[in-house]
C-alpha cells in the first residue's frame, strides 16, 4: 500500500488505494509484520523485484481479544514468496525429562550408522546389553552431534534470514551462495523434522488406536494440503 513497499519496478497508486479503499470497506487492519520487508522476491538476470505482496489483516474485535498477537515473516526457502506466520504472545509448559526413544530423523545422519555399529561390537553378546550401549551412544550423539532438530532450524531461518536482509540492501555473489547454502541446510533441517512429528504421529496411533480416528483423519487432510502447496 505504500510505495517504500516495492522495490525496483513500478508502483501503482491507483491499485494501493483500491486495495486500501477494500480493507476500509470491510472494516479491517493491517498488522504489519517483522522480520524481512518484503514478502516477494526476484532475481532475474541481475534485475530485482522485491515487493510486499503478502499481508495480514484483522478487525478490531479480533485485536482487541488477542492484542500482543503480531506477524512475523518468516525467511524464503522454496517458494519466491515468504511464509507468514501469526504468533500469540503466551508463556510455554515447562519440559519436563523423558524416557529415551529413538528418533528416525538420527537415520538421516551419516554418522549415525557407524555409532550403532560401535556401540553394538563393544558390549557384551546379549541383546539387552547391546540395546543398551546402542540407548546410550545414540543419547550422546543426539546432544553432541545431532542437536535439537527445532533448536537447529529456528538456527539456520536467523542464519538465512540475516542473509537476506543484507541481500535486500545490495547484490552479493557471495551472500547469494551462503543464502543458497543455507538453503539447502534447512531443507534437510525440515526434512528431519517432518520424520520426527510423523514419528510422533505413528506413537499416538499406537497408544490410542481406533479411538484416535480423527486425530489421523485431520493429519491425512493437512499432508494433502501440503502436497498440493
Amino acid at each position: 500500500m505504500l510505495s517504500t513497499e516495492c522495490r525496483g519496478g513500478h508502483f501503482s497508486v491507483s491499485r494501493a488505494s483500491q486495495f486500501l479503499e477494500v480493507l476500509n470497506d470491510c472494516n479491517m487492519l493491517d498488522m504489519g509484520a517483522k522480520g524481512l520487508r518484503f514478502t516477494w522476491y526476484r532475481n532475474q538476470r541481475g534485475v530485482v523485484l522485491a515487493k510486499r505482496l503478502d499481508r495480514a489483516v484483522c478487525n478490531v474485535a479480533w485485536q482487541e481479544m488477542f492484542p500482543e498477537a503480531y506477524v512475523e515473516n518468516l525467511c524464503r526457502v522454496y517458494s519466491d514468496h515468504c511464509p507468514l506466520l501469526l504468533r500469540r504472545e503466551g508463556s510455554r509448559a515447562n519440559s519436563h525429562d523423558r524416557p529415551f526413544r529413538f528418533q528416525a530423523a538420527w537415520a538421516t545422519h551419516k554418522d549415525f550408522e557407524r555409532v550403532v555399529r560401535e556401540a553394538w561390537c563393544r558390549s557384551t553378546p546379549t541383546l539387552a546389553s547391546g540395546l543398551q550401549a546402542v540407548r546410550v551412544d545414540a543419547t550422546k550423539f543426539n546432544h553432541e552431534v545431532f542437536g535439537n532438530i527445532i533448536t537447529r532450524k529456528k538456527a539456520l531461518q536467523r542464519r538465512l534470514k540475516g542473509v537476506q536482509l543484507q541481500l535486500e540492501l545490495g547484490e552479493s555473489e557471495s551472500l547469494s551462495r551462503l543464502e543458497k547454502a543455507i538453503q539447502v541446510e534447512l531443507d534437510e533441517t525440515c526434512l528431519q523434522e517432518e520424520f520426527l512429528w510423523f514419528q510422533k504421529s505413528r506413537e499416538k496411533w499406537v497408544r490410542f488406536g481406533d479411538r484416535n480416528t480423527s486425530f489421523f483423519h485431520a493429519q491425512t487432510l493437512a499432508r494433502r494440503r501440503r502436497n498440493k502447496i
